[in-house]
C-alpha cells in the first residue's frame, strides 16, 4: 500500500475485519464526492470558520462538514437519501 495515498480497496483486501457490507456502504457514502448534501453544504459554509480542522483545505472542510451533517440527519431521522 502506498503510504502517500490511502486506498480503501487495498486496505480492505488486507483487513478482513472490515470486509462487511455495512462498513463498505458507510465508507462509500462518506467518500462519494457526488453526494454532497446541499443543506449540509449551507450549514458548512456558516460554521466552517469555527471548526478546528485545517482551514486551508476547503475540500477537507466541506467533506468533514457534509459527513457530519449526514450523521446528524440520520440520527434525527431527517429525510436524508444517503442513509
Amino acid at each position: 500500500m502506498d503510504s502517500d495515498k490511502f486506498s480503501f480497496e487495498e486496505f480492505n483486501k488486507s483487513h478482513d475485519l472490515l470486509n462487511s457490507e455495512s462498513f463498505t456502504k458507510v465508507y462509500q457514502i462518506f467518500n462519494d464526492e457526488n453526494s454532497i448534501d446541499n443543506t449540509g453544504k449551507e450549514y458548512c459554509e456558516k460554521i466552517k470558520e469555527k471548526l478546528s480542522i485545517p482551514k486551508d483545505d476547503k475540500d477537507l472542510i466541506l467533506h468533514f462538514c457534509n459527513n457530519l451533517y449526514k450523521i446528524i440527519a440520520d440520527y434525527n431521522n431527517w429525510n436524508n437519501v444517503h442513509f
